[in-house]
């Protein structure tokens, strides 16, 4: 590990870590290459002296040796460069990065550390916008080289949004791996909700009142983007099902924390009282000096972007999923509030056919105008108002639009929808509408949910929109 003008630079330490491709993990140490060294001089010397094949095997063993001197003295000195500005990637991402070797900081997403298998170890994963990644596998990685890597990535600028105390969030983290209790447990996570898979997997343990540790691989990220940290707590001493999200708001200022609270506490007591449909909808809420909890059930079902990559959704069936949607986010507009993040992975399914609707991400939003750096979305199912801290329900409804072009063309949209005229067919002609209607620029033209439902039932003749007033997020006045 080495730092100097101006640029730290990580070293890969102590044994050959090769990226991931294609999720395939190609993983070796120094021990290995070694052994396949001897192996490979053996089988040249073998060739050489017999000329066996008229000395193909001696070209091909040769050619092999050479490319294991390279691997052991070369790809174990790789680094990873990261300056103030930018992060410098080894040659071997070319082809994952498409010969971007060097990103700005301003490009990265989110920086995970995760727990893996046994078979892998550790993995440190750079998530880009553009949706590609650089992963390393650790093999072995100890935990003072785990804590030495993580402390020299806290000396750079990290992206805006990045938790704050970073050393002493990674320090309770392996407190938590290496000291768990079964009776409670701690899962630091990326902002996101838990998994559906292990949100149900966890509660079927707990309802059988067993004992149980998550498996040190379902760990999620460490290093995150999205400045807020956000943990789960379950606690396994009640029969009942039990499961906290934390908040964690120390970082801010006295006055700047109260205001939040107060804010998220209303917006949270408005979903749980006026929109039961919500799929995480919270029980109960309270608060100490430093956090927001916030007891929520778990969702046990599949997302939309899952759904659809297992196989097309059937038409009637995307009608219907879009109905019932816009019926729950209407009955959450009525309740005073609105969602600001619908897209395939905020969105669920249940197997028989209900959708479902994740924990608003307007409760992180709220949080991060409050927060000295902002990490924007760059989604493109959000509105375009919502980037700059303005919003209204006619935000959910250019989000629903975009949903629908996801359901019937089975990929994201661009920032601007091109449908031609008879892309669709059938009763699929008032979701063609609809994606066009609910996507205009000005929030003003945009249907409401309750002019959707009419719409998509069949009782209106045209697709009109309602007047809505647009809220500034941060003061909360028109």
């Amino acid at each position: 590990m080495t730092e100097g003008s101006g640029m730290v630079e990580i070293k890969l330490p102590g044994h050959l870590a090769v990226p991931q491709h294609n999720r395939t993990i190609i993983l070796s140490t120094r021990r290995r290459i070694k052994a396949l060294l001897v192996l490979s001089a053996v089988l040249m010397a073998f060739s050489m002296l017999y000329h066996l094949s008229m000395g193909i095997v001696s070209i091909l063993t040769f050619g092999f040796f050479v490319y294991l001197i390279f691997a052991a003295f070369f790809l174990d000195r790789t680094t990873i460069g990261m300056s103030k500005e930018s992060i410098r990637f080894p040659w071997f991402f070319i082809p994952t990065l498409k010969g971007r070797l060097e990103v700005p900081w301003g490009e990265i997403d989110s920086i995970n550390l995760i727990d893996g298998k046994e078979a892998t170890g550790h993995q440190i994963r750079f998530t880009l916008s553009n949706g590609r990644f650089a992963q390393f596998g650790l093999i072995r990685l100890g935990e003072e080289e785990l804590k030495s890597m993580l402390e020299v990535l806290s000396k750079v600028d990290l992206p805006p949004g990045s938790p704050p105390d970073l050393l002493e969030n990674i320090e309770k983290w392996w407190e938590f791996e290496h000291n768990n209790s079964q009776a409670y447990m701690r899962l630091k996570t990326n902002n996101m909700d838990l998994p559906p898979e292990l949100s149900l997997e966890l509660f079927e343990h707990l309802k059988a009142g067993d004992e149980f540790v998550l498996p040190p691989h379902r760990v999620a990220s460490v290093l995150a983007a999205g400045g807020v940290t956000a943990s789960y707590l379950c606690d396994c001493r009640k029969r009942a099902p039990h499961i906290v999200k934390q908040y964690w708001l120390g970082w801010l200022d006295e006055g700047k924390r109260a205001r939040v609270l107060a804010e998220i506490s209303g917006a949270l007591d408005k979903l749980k009282d006026g929109a039961p449909e919500l799929q995480s909808t919270p029980k109960d809420i309270w608060s100490d000096e430093e956090s927001l909890f916030v007891e929520i059930a778990p969702a046990g079902r599949e997302s939309l972007r899952k759904i659809i990559r297992k196989g097309k959704i059937k038409p009637p069936v995307v009608k219907e999923t879009l109905l019932r949607l816009a019926g729950h986010l209407d009955a959450l507009h009525r309740a005073g509030s609105f969602h600001g993040a619908i897209e395939p992975d905020s969105v669920s399914l249940s197997r028989a056919g209900e959708p479902s609707l994740s924990e608003p991400p307007l409760v992180r939003a709220m949080i991060g105008y409050h927060a000295d750096r902002l990490l924007v979305s760059r989604s493109t199912y959000r509105a375009p108002e919502l980037l700059v801290g303005k919003g209204s329900p006619a935000s959910d409804s250019y989000s629903l639009g975009k949903l629908a072009y996801f359901l019937i063309q089975q990929s994201d949209p661009e920032a601007r929808i091109d449908l031609p005229p008879g892309t669709t067919s059938g009763d699929m002609h008032l979701i063609e509408e609809l994606i066009h209607a609910c996507t205009r620029e000005d929030p003003q033209r945009r249907p409401d949910m309750r002019a959707i439902v009419d719409w998509l039932e069949g009782r209106a003749h045209h697709l009109e929109a309602a007047p809505l007033a647009i809220t500034d997020q941060e003061t909360g006045n028109p």
